[in-house]
C-alpha cells in the first residue's frame, strides 16, 4: 500500500474513517430498504390476503349452512321442522347477502371484481331456485322438490367451487408473500452482519494505522527529543527515520536533522576544546545563531 503511505495524515484519517462511515451508512440504508420491503409484504398479507380468506371463508360457511337448511326442509316430517328450516334459510340468505356486500366493497382489482361477479351469478341462481323448491316441499311434491334441489345443488356447488378456488389462490399468495418476506429478512440480516463485520475490520485497520503511522512515530520523536535534551546526540540517529510522507514523516525528518546538527555542533565544540581552531561549522540558515 505504497499509495497510502504517500498520503498526508489528514487524507489518511479521512480515507479510513470515511470508508467506515460510508460502509455503515450503505449497510444501514440497505437494511432499512429491505426491512421496508418486509413491512410492505406483511402489510399486504395482513390487509388484503388474510381478510380476503376470512371473508370468503365466512361466505362459504354461510353457503354450506344455506344448503343444509334447504335439505332439512325436504327431509322435514312436520310443520315445526319445516318452519325451523325456513327460518334457517332466511337467516343464511341474509348472511350471504352481507358477505357478498363485504366482498364487493373490499374488491379493488379487476380479477377480484370478476370473481365476485361470477360468485354472485352462481349464488343468485341457487337462491332463486329455493322459493319454488320450498313451495313444492310444503305441498308434499317430493319429485318436483327433489328435481329443484338437484338444480339448486348444481348452482350452489358452482358457487362453492368459485369460493374454494379463490381461497386456494389467496392462500397461495399468502404463502408466496411469507416466503418472500423470509428471503428479504434473511438478505437484510446478512447485509447487516456483513456491514457490521466490514466496519469492524475497517475500524481495526484504522486503529492499527493510527498506532503505526501516528502514535508510534510520535512516541519515537518524543524519545528522540528527550535524548537530545540529555545531550545523547548519537543515540538519536537510529530512531529518527521517516517511514511515510505525511506530517509524521516530516516530523521524523526534522528530528533527524536536528540530531545531525547537534552532532555537528558537538564535534565542533570538541575540536575547539582541543585547540583546533580550523574546524568549520556551516550555519543552517540566516537566523542560525548557534551556527
Amino acid at each position: 500500500m505504497s499509495w497510502f503511505t504517500r498520503l498526508r495524515l489528514r487524507a489518511k484519517l479521512t480515507a479510513a474513517f470515511g470508508a467506515v462511515i460510508a460502509i455503515s451508512t450503505l449497510a444501514g440504508v440497505l437494511a432499512l430498504w429491505q426491512l421496508s420491503a418486509v413491512n410492505g409484504i406483511t402489510t399486504t398479507v395482513a390487509r388484503d390476503v388474510l381478510p380476503s380468506v376470512q371473508r370468503y371463508g365466512e361466505y362459504r360457511h354461510a353457503l354450506t349452512q344455506f344448503r343444509v337448511h334447504v335439505r332439512d326442509h325436504l327431509l322435514a316430517l312436520d310443520e315445526a321442522g319445516r318452519a325451523r328450516a325456513e327460518k334457517g334459510i332466511a337467516a343464511q340468505r341474509d348472511t350471504l347477502l352481507r358477505a357478498r356486500t363485504a366482498l364487493e366493497t373490499s374488491a379493488t382489482s379487476g380479477a377480484a371484481k370478476a370473481t365476485i361477479a361470477a360468485l354472485t351469478t352462481a349464488s343468485g341462481r341457487a337462491e332463486r331456485l329455493v322459493p319454488p323448491l320450498v313451495a313444492k316441499s310444503r305441498a308434499n311434491d317430493v319429485m318436483g322438490a327433489t328435481r329443484d334441489f338437484e338444480l339448486f345443488e348444481v348452482e350452489a356447488l358452482r358457487a362453492d367451487s368459485i369460493v374454494a378456488r379463490t381461497v386456494t389462490e389467496a392462500s397461495r399468495r399468502g404463502t408466496e408473500a411469507s416466503a418472500d418476506a423470509a428471503t428479504t429478512y434473511t438478505i437484510a440480516l446478512w447485509t447487516t452482519i456483513f456491514g457490521v463485520a466490514l466496519c469492524a475490520a475497517l475500524g481495526l485497520f484504522a486503529t492499527r494505522m493510527i498506532l503505526a503511522r501516528v502514535a508510534e512515530p510520535v512516541a519515537a520523536v518524543t524519545r528522540s527529543l528527550e535524548k537530545l535534551a540529555r545531550g545523547e546526540v548519537d543515540a538519536v540517529s537510529a530512531t529518527t527515520r521517516a517511514t511515510s510522507h505525511d506530517e509524521i514523516g516530516e516530523l521524523l525528518l526534522a528530528c533527524a536533522g536536528l540530531a545531525a546538527s547537534q552532532r555537528e555542533f558537538a564535534a565542533a565544540a570538541t575540536a575547539l576544546g582541543a585547540g583546533d581552531t580550523a574546524v568549520t561549522v556551516t550555519p543552517r540558515g540566516a537566523h542560525d545563531a548557534l551556527g
